[in-house]
């Protein structure tokens, strides 16, 4: 119905088929018979799309700037903040645990540097001596000493920063080789619990 009122207004004689072609040749018509004027005023075909071509005629959708809006760097900080609060304890978490494999590890170092200093002395350092005998010599007793009996030049320090603690002779064997832990007091459980030879 609409293709034959637009034939009608063009003055078309059949519905039509080829809108394209149907302008192109009414144009041709209007323009032999002196109409150009009246076939420009009247525009395009109703059902012609060459004036949508490449294009044309079409609103270019507006540009959109470069770069994030403040919602969506609200919405980062959010997810970050949140990822950070479940991530920083199970992290704190296995530090402490390093931390008290490690004064685990130099007890038993220092442990086995005492036997080899037993096997010189034929005795364990005393109290007095401490854990300084197994990189010095002790008084008196340099011609069996056949230090020093760990490979660095002074005494480690525990994953704290305090010395590790030597009792001789020990409530809990010839000596007691421990550290306190995290809190420098005894007991504790976690990184504050007591790390020791017994």
């Amino acid at each position: 119905m609409g293709a034959e009122r637009a034939g009608v207004r063009w003055g078309c004689h059949r519905a039509c088929s080829c809108p394209e072609r149907l302008s192109r040749l009414l144009r041709n018509r209007c323009r032999r018979r002196g109409r150009t004027r009246f076939a420009s005023s009247l525009g395009p075909h109703p059902k012609s799309f060459s004036a949508l071509k490449g294009g044309e005629g079409l609103a270019a959708p507006p540009p959109r700037n470069a770069g994030f809006t403040l919602v969506e760097l609200l919405v980062v900080l959010a997810i970050l903040g949140l990822i950070v609060a479940l991530v920083t304890p199970q992290v704190l978490k296995y530090l402490g645990r390093a931390k008290t494999d490690t004064a685990r590890i130099e007890i038993q170092t220092l442990g086995n540097a005492l036997d080899l200093y037993r096997l010189d002395m034929q005795r364990y350092p005393t109290q007095q001596e401490g854990l300084q005998a197994l990189v010095e010599a002790p008084p008196g007793g340099t011609d069996l000493w056949r230090g020093p009996y760990i490979k660095q030049r002074n005494l480690p320090l525990d994953p704290w920063g305090r010395p590790y603690l030597y009792r001789s002779p020990g409530e809990h064997g010839e000596y007691d080789l421990y550290t306190l832990g995290a809190d420098n007091a005894p007991g504790g459980s976690g990184e504050n619990q007591d790390i020791a030879n017994w």
